[in-house]
């Protein structure tokens, strides 16, 4: 088993360097190395194999997905999400464990139109996974500061976790 965990370790450092760390300490990605370890336990070797493969595409997408201390820019877009709503930002400050971050102004897409559904309580809106925004910076959008936790691999401020790209999202049905 240590075999596996030090050829792992090995393909990660050669893919992102600077996030091996972070892919490393990834929950999804520890979730499927445990899972490595248990076929390799049982010697199912092709198992194995495709779950390295796994890993692999995992380490190499990492970069383009995760918002991390060894890949934040001032200047990047980002996505706050609030419980079931997310909200678009730019990151405006950075230091070694924390990032400033700005609210964008976000405009739905005048052609969405959300399609309520009556029943229950209150309606539900059966097209909400279609809204698209267009985004631009607003100087005197709300800022906000996160700080990095080691315990969850991501940055968050209270229950706000903060991702790679703008993604607007609110949710008609909450």
């Amino acid at each position: 088993m240590t075999n596996l965990i030090e050829r792992v370790n090995t393909m990660v450092e050669k893919i992102d360097s600077a996030n091996a760390e972070y892919i490393l300490n990834d929950n999804r990605f520890q979730s499927k190395l445990d899972t490595a370890q248990r076929f390799e336990a049982k010697g199912d070797t092709e198992m194995v194999e495709y779950i390295v493969a796994e890993l692999q595409k995992y380490a190499e997408e990492f970069n383009e997905k995760n918002l991390t201390p060894a890949n934040v820019q001032v200047g990047e877009g980002v996505t706050m999400h609030l419980y079931s709503d997310a909200h678009a930002g730019t990151i405006i400050k950075k230091t070694k464990l924390s990032i400033t971050v700005q609210r964008d102004k976000a405009t739905l897409d005048p052609n969405f139109k959300p399609e309520i559904v009556v029943g229950g309580f209150a309606g539900h809106c059966t097209n909400q996974s279609e809204q698209t925004y267009s985004y631009e910076r607003d100087e005197n959008g709300t800022i906000e500061t996160f700080r990095w936790s080691k315990k969850y691999n991501r940055y968050q401020n209270k229950s706000v976790n903060v991702y790679k790209g703008r993604h607007e999202f609110y949710d008609y049905n909450f």
